[in-house]
């Protein structure tokens, strides 16, 4: 069974071949630059979305994802974003009565989740902020899905 590292080693090189052919494509259709800061939040959302879906057990990676959720309620809070430390709020609570290889572990409520936080960014996320966090929310969900790949090949 893959473990933590590898989810993230795995979504790495999976993101890092989607910058090559999605880079080559948008340099003949200069549809889609990224910027560095882009890449990077590609980078993170998709490694927050590998280690999503083992919230529900003992582990490293547990403590990274409760750590990077707690980061989350605060800032959301000192911030003023109550839906943000609402909804990092939910999960933790969620994942804390998860059993492994349930729920968190449904594509399903990773699909689920990008829509509802999707509609949320639309409607609440001022329009200059918004493609930031389309990019993290998407990649979140190609990160989580690598991980389930990953758990069914293995």
């Amino acid at each position: 069974m893959p473990r933590y590292k590898t989810h993230v080693l795995f979504t790495v090189l999976l993101v890092g071949v989607l910058f090559l052919l999605f880079s080559g494509v948008a340099c003949l259709a200069r549809l889609l630059v990224l910027s560095f800061i882009d890449k990077v939040i590609v980078l993170a959302g998709a490694c927050a979305g590998a280690l999503a879906p083992d919230i529900d057990t003992t582990s490293k990676g547990r403590t990274l994802w409760y750590a990077m959720l707690v980061c989350c309620i605060i800032a959301g809070l000192l911030l003023g974003n109550y839906i943000l430390s609402g909804c990092c709020s939910a999960v933790l609570f969620l994942s804390l009565f998860a059993v492994h290889r349930g729920l968190f572990h449904a594509w399903w409520l990773f699909f689920g989740i990008t829509i509802i936080f999707l509609i949320g960014i639309c409607a609440y996320v001022p329009p200059l902020q918004q493609s930031m966090a389309i990019l993290f929310v998407t990649s979140f969900l190609f990160g989580a899905l690598g991980h389930l790949f990953l758990d069914y090949l293995f």
